[in-house]
């Protein structure tokens, strides 16, 4: 579980993250909706550790974020966090990426993740060899090889079609359903929302507008952005 107490977050002198109570339930998926600059990217680095609230708890299987931030222990809560700029190193091959987050010279083990994600034949090329959908796989891999307990996405797939980022997400599906890991999303459009049992948390100005599952946002939205985002779903339907 995954949980936020009394959470203070600023930036200059005119924006606070405001989070009294938030969690995220073992197995969970969901989705961190809300316009840019709400402070969606911003609630997933401090779920993360990667960055340090002005006041607060905030606390990942048990364990206390802000203090393993603080000893550089955050390896032990086993998080995933991906974003835009994927962070790929641009001196490994899509091979060397795989193995060296695995810390293994198992090529069987490292070429059935490049299987997974289709980059097989690209496994002796360099990242500014790949394109960005490719770029994305091999983040993707790199992110789910280690089976995190946690996997958190920065809007990784913003730039991609539809069809390339639907098809990444029912990878992350499948790879869940196997290692059962937390998932939380931060989103800007509707990709990926099918299920009405997805839990999905509204944020505008720093604070949480709304929080239900998919079936709730659409049918009773809270508020202007819930509204817009209801009728968005509504569409899809």
């Amino acid at each position: 579980m995954i949980k936020l107490e009394n959470i203070q977050h600023s930036f200059g002198d005119d924006f606070t993250l405001n989070i009294k109570e938030l969690t995220f339930s073992l197995k969970s998926t969901t989705y961190i909706i809300g316009p840019s600059g709400s402070g969606k990217s911003t609630l997933l680095k401090l779920i993360s550790g990667l960055q340090t609230p002005n006041s607060g708890n905030i606390r990942v299987g048990g364990k206390d974020v802000i203090e393993l931030a603080k000893k550089s222990e955050l390896y032990k809560l086993n998080i995933m966090y991906m974003s835009q700029e994927l962070g790929l190193w641009s001196h490994m091959s899509v091979l060397e990426h795989i193995k060296f987050i695995l810390q293994t010279e198992d090529n069987d083990a490292v070429e059935a993740w490049l299987e997974k994600v289709q980059l097989l034949s690209k496994a002796d090329s360099k990242p500014y060899q790949l394109s960005g959908g490719e770029r994305q796989r091999l983040a993707l891999a790199r992110a789910l090889a280690v089976q995190p307990k946690y996997l958190f996405l920065d809007e990784p797939f913003a730039s991609l079609d539809l069809v390339l980022a639907d098809e990444l997400l029912g990878i992350i599906k499948k790879e869940q359903e196997i290692n059962e890991f937390i998932l939380v999303q931060v989103s800007h459009n509707t990709l990926g929302l099918h299920e009405d049992s997805l839990n999905i948390v509204v944020i505008n100005d720093g604070n949480i507008i709304q929080r239900g599952n998919l079936h709730e946002i659409r049918t009773n939205p809270i508020g202007k952005w819930s509204e817009k985002w209801a009728s968005l779903l509504i569409e899809k339907l």
